[in-house]
């Protein structure tokens, strides 16, 4: 699996990314808030890499914040992984 082509899939709902904080194979890559377009570039450029996301230790771990409020966590399972989409629940209003 290429995990920039992965990423981009999910982004393609419309929302933004804001900051990421990313570990593939060993190497981390921190995206800031306030992040240029080169910055940007730097990290689809990480990103680009194959591999094995069914098989062994997990390869890819970290966050990606969202223009929305949500954010991706990568998980793992049973040696699969994958980004779980998470979104802040809704407060209580007192009624």
């Amino acid at each position: 699996m290429n995990a920039r082509i992965e990423l981009q899939n999910i982004l393609q709902s419309g929302v933004i990314l804001i900051a990421a904080n990313v570990t593939l194979t060993e190497e981390t890559f921190i995206l800031y808030k306030d992040h240029s377009k080169e910055d940007i570039q730097d990290f689809w450029s990480f990103l680009d890499r194959e591999y094995d996301q069914g098989y062994g230790e997990q390869q890819l771990t970290g966050y990606v914040w969202l223009s929305d409020g949500s954010w991706l966590q990568r998980q793992s399972y049973d040696g699969s992984e994958y980004w779980i989409h998470n979104k802040m629940p809704a407060i209580p209003a007192k009624q």
